[in-house]
C-alpha cells in the first residue's frame, strides 16, 4: 500500500497498472536526472516521480 499511494498521486491509475518489460530512457534524460540529483535540486523521489 506504501508504494502504492506515490505512484497513483505522480502518475494516476496509469502508475497502477504493471508491466513486464522494464521502461529504457535515453541517454540525455539520465543525464539530466543525474545532474538535478547531484545539484541538489530535486531528490531522487522527486526524479522518480517526473521520469
Amino acid at each position: 500500500m506504501k508504494l502504492w499511494i506515490p505512484l497513483y498521486n505522480s502518475m494516476g491509475e496509469v502508475g497502477l497498472i504493471t508491466s513486464n518489460k522494464n521502461v529504457s530512457y535515453s541517454e540525455e534524460v539520465r543525464y539530466a536526472a543525474v545532474q538535478k540529483y547531484l545539484q541538489g535540486t530535486a531528490s531522487k523521489l522527486d526524479i522518480c516521480k517526473k521520469i
